[in-house]
């Protein structure tokens, strides 16, 4: 196309972009609560950056195939605002918020837009150097980090990494490698980042990814010689086998992490028991219908746990985010999107489209921090927003060959 050199070089700076932001997120922790430092202030300053430059991208670039994925995000992400500029007076918090929600709707619009006018070879060789870099940093970044190589104590210390759930979203994109060995191998490395980080949920959603990923790979790629089928059960075996190690050799810290699952439904999963009731019990016994159909607004959640624990708390969960911040308009608006994304899969599965296998492990990811995580407020969101634009624009060009 003829957009295609003018935008090289912003498309570059884009992906890059969002690469440094990564990794200067890992060594800074500039994702972590507490007072605002000087640290945050250049991520800050790169993601206002890159707010700009997606939106002039996107309204400047001609109009796309519609979609419906998109339309409902745009819904969601209106709504959020609204209640920003609801429950906010003009002022640097009210921007700060504003940006980082606009920030996540304009990259993933980005992406879609331009992986939708300018794919190519290169486009696609972009994608793929982005998503190995990627997967390379934040493996290394976490197994580095549990065996001792970049601090003397933290190999014995037993908590959860939060940078695997960003590793995680990068899972559906490496299935768009042709490269069979650059797939698998990338596909071990965020295997073993994943289990090292000790993140449960993260665990959790891999573990359901791997096992979907081996019964749709027998559906859909219908690879039924010998061969392939002994490649498969060996496969299938060594990643059995490398989880069972990297469980032998962290054991007490696996168990540690996990023991707290089984306790009364108040403190199990640190704490989440505790704030999960509370916020559903502020909700719930409000008696007023305004906060029934609306909720409590933008950062409720937050005021309440402050109010309550003295600590300024997310909710952990998607869900009851959405009960208590934007009430039962906000959680139909969720269920509808991800009711939708079901619909999509089912039909996709249907015609053994290969599209089925990104599409399923982009919502699982989703399912599992919507339940007992984050996505919607989080910068992290954008990582797993790239893999949805990826996958609905060559999903929207499928829909185009096929009338």
């Amino acid at each position: 196309m003829k957009y295609s050199k003018k935008y090289k070089s912003l498309i570059i700076f884009v992906l890059f972009s969002i690469l440094f932001l990564m990794v200067y997120d890992l060594f800074n922790e500039v994702e972590k609560r507490g007072e605002v430092t000087e640290a945050r202030n250049l991520p800050r300053f790169y993601r206002l950056l890159l707010l700009i430059l997606s939106g002039w991208f996107y309204f400047l670039i001609g109009k796309i195939k519609k979609s419906k994925f998109n339309r409902q995000l745009i819904f969601i992400y209106g709504l959020i605002i609204l209640h920003i500029f609801f429950n906010y007076s003009i002022g640097f918090n009210f921007f700060i918020s504003l940006s980082k929600l606009l920030y996540l709707l304009f990259v993933y619009l980005f992406f879609f837009k331009f992986y939708d006018a300018f794919i190519n070879k290169d486009t696609i060789r972009y994608l793929n150097l982005f998503v190995a870099i990627s997967v390379i940093i934040l493996s290394g970044h976490i197994i580095a980090s549990r065996f001792g190589l970049l601090s003397s104590d933290i190999a014995v210390k037993v908590y959860g990494d939060n940078n695997s759930y960003i590793l995680l979203a990068f899972l559906p994109l490496i299935y768009f490698n042709k490269k069979i060995k650059i797939k698998r191998l990338l596909i071990i490395l965020l295997i073993l980042g994943v289990f090292l980080s000790l993140k449960r949920g993260a665990m959790v959603a891999l573990l359901v990814c791997l096992l979907v990923t081996y019964f749709l790979e027998r559906r859909i790629l219908s690879r039924k010689g010998i061969v392939e089928k002994i490649k498969r059960f060996f496969i299938f075996i060594s990643v059995i086998t490398l989880v069972f190690l990297l469980y032998s050799e962290f054991s007490v810290s696996f168990i540690d992490r996990f023991e707290d699952l089984s306790s009364d439904g108040s403190s199990f999963g640190s704490g989440r028991g505790n704030i999960y009731s509370l916020i559903w019990s502020d909700w719930y016994n409000s008696n007023d219908i305004i906060t029934y159909l609306l909720g409590n607004g933008y950062n409720s959640v937050q005021v309440l746990t402050k109010n309550t624990t003295g600590s300024a708390l997310m909710a952990h969960s998607d869900i009851l985010n959405f009960v208590h911040s934007y009430g039962l308009l906000g959680i139909s608006l969720l269920l509808a999107f991800l009711i939708n994304q079901i619909k999509t899969i089912r039909k996709l599965y249907t015609i053994k489209n290969k599209l089925v296998i990104p599409y399923f492990l982009l919502f699982i990811i989703l399912i599992c921090k919507v339940i007992y995580s984050g996505n919607f407020e989080s910068p992290s969101f954008v990582f797993l927003l790239i893999g949805y634009a990826i996958v609905n624009t060559s999903l929207t060009n499928f829909k185009t060959r096929q009338q």
